[in-house]
């Protein structure tokens, strides 16, 4: 027996079992649940457009073809990203998201110098594992890309805490 309750955005989907003397509740919010299949598809997009930049160059990226390798529409790109130009820019930022996030505890060595070493190996250790996404942002694949000043910007500031440590070690930088 099902029974259905509807709160705002949640639909409540109670399953009663009655075995024992159990009572099972299942509790299903469907408007997280497309929001969730929303972000992985967004991130599964992401991904197979690095990989395809990587593998053979920016002129490789078809959304067509890329669509194809997610096994989705081209319809799904353009929900999600508008087209061709937001996705580079969304790439271009998820790349640079993964750089500023990949080692956060080196934010909080005291020594500056100690600092600029592991931010360093950091980075070189985020170029061999994402290879892919390291070449969005300084690669050959970076070659065609035109991110917008905000893209930019956002960039600029994932450096932050290398120039800050940076000024730490040479007050007047």
């Amino acid at each position: 027996r099902f029974d259905y309750a509807w709160l705002g955005n949640t639909v409540t989907i109670r399953n009663i079992v009655t075995t024992r003397a159990q009572t099972v509740t299942v509790d299903f919010d469907a408007r997280q649940s497309r929001a969730d299949m929303r972000e992985d598809l967004r991130a599964a997009l992401l991904a197979a457009a690095a990989r395809l930049i990587s593998e053979e160059g920016l002129g490789a990226l078809a959304l067509r073809r890329l669509a194809e390798r997610v096994n989705v529409s081209t319809k799904a790109v353009y929900t999600l990203f508008g087209g061709k130009e937001g996705l580079m820019e969304a790439l271009y930022v998820h790349a640079f998201d993964g750089i500023a996030s990949f080692e956060p505890e080196i934010l909080n060595i005291a020594s500056p110098q100690r600092r600029i070493l592991e931010l360093l190996r950091s980075y070189r250790r985020y170029a061999l594992a994402r290879p892919d996404l390291y070449a969005v942002m300084f690669g050959d694949a970076a070659m065609g890309l035109s991110p917008s000043a905000e893209s930019r910007r956002h960039a600029w500031n994932t450096t932050r805490p290398m120039r800050q440590a940076l000024r730490e070690c040479r007050p007047g930088m």
